[in-house]
């Protein structure tokens, strides 16, 4: 597990200010999506499965965004190369261990959906959120889990 205070500090916080998509609502939120996906950094790769990295995105919704949400967000794309130092995307892949990259895409991720992000405070919200658009209604995710895992891993 990844020191809570250390990645929200030193990768989370910083990450979304590189992008301009800092706000106390997106860190809840992604703090919750990374406590749900992988117990807050302990599997990056998920078993049987494509998804990886913290966040454990899947290499297809990797790409989708960098070829078509990106396509037509210019000034996010560059934003986005500037902060992980490359001038073009890496494959997806690199999301396993490059945790600045694989926090940007998370919040580019729910940027692309539409509604405004839930309260930081809303925990309720943030699972209705989550279910909705991470994880689907097909979803293996319950709710019941996922406050168990907030509980567990989120320090206020």
């Amino acid at each position: 597990m990844i020191d809570y205070n250390q990645f929200k500090n030193l990768v989370l916080i910083p990450a979304l200010q590189s992008i301009n998509l800092y706000s106390e609502d997106a860190v809840a939120l992604l703090l919750a999506t990374m406590a749900q996906e992988s117990d807050f950094g302990e599997y990056i790769g998920q078993e049987g499965g494509p998804a990886m990295g913290v966040f454990q995105m899947e290499p297809f919704v990797y790409n989708d965004i960098v070829i078509n949400f990106l396509s037509s967000h210019e000034t996010l794309k560059q934003l986005i190369l500037k902060a992980c130092s490359t001038d073009t995307f890496p494959l997806p892949d690199r999301i396993i261990y490059d945790l600045r990259l694989a926090t940007i895409m998370a919040r580019v991720f729910y940027e692309r959906c539409p509604g405004a992000l839930p309260d930081s405070k809303d925990i309720q919200g943030q699972w209705n959120y989550y279910k909705e658009y991470w994880n689907t209604r097909d979803g293996a995710a319950t709710e019941e889990e996922f406050m168990a895992n907030h509980a567990k891993y989120i320090k206020g």
